[in-house]
């Protein structure tokens, strides 16, 4: 999707507080997966799962960033480059701090994705 814009929707919250739930609640609501491939890029692997069942049935694949160190320019190109999304739904870890989200939202846009 090289020079196709790829929409981000960024879910952000502590641990615990219910991303995963959010996000896979996304996932199966036919107004936003609509036949989309939808990528998620989960930035911590707290005590909910992604049913990989529902997510095949849906199109969407997950992918796990374990550190804010992992999460680089080049982390996002090989994802962009494997993966190919319509669109993204990262769920990004609060702890954090949202300068790093900003810091990579720049390189986010210089790749494309929004």
């Amino acid at each position: 999707m090289i020079g196709v814009k790829v929409p981000v929707f960024v879910v952000n919250g502590f641990l615990e507080s219910g991303k995963t739930v959010f996000c896979m609640d996304t996932i199966e609501d036919q107004y936003f997966s609509d036949g989309e491939d939808t990528l998620i890029i989960a930035c911590e692997e707290g005590m909910e799962e992604y049913d990989e069942g529902l997510l095949a049935r849906h199109g969407a694949q997950v992918i796990y960033c374990e550190s804010k160190e992992e999460f680089t320019e080049e982390f996002l190109k090989e994802a962009q480059r494997k993966y190919k999304p319509s669109q993204i739904l990262l769920e990004y870890n609060g702890m954090w701090g949202m300068e790093l989200l900003n810091t990579v939202k720049i390189k986010i846009i210089q790749l494309g994705f929004l």
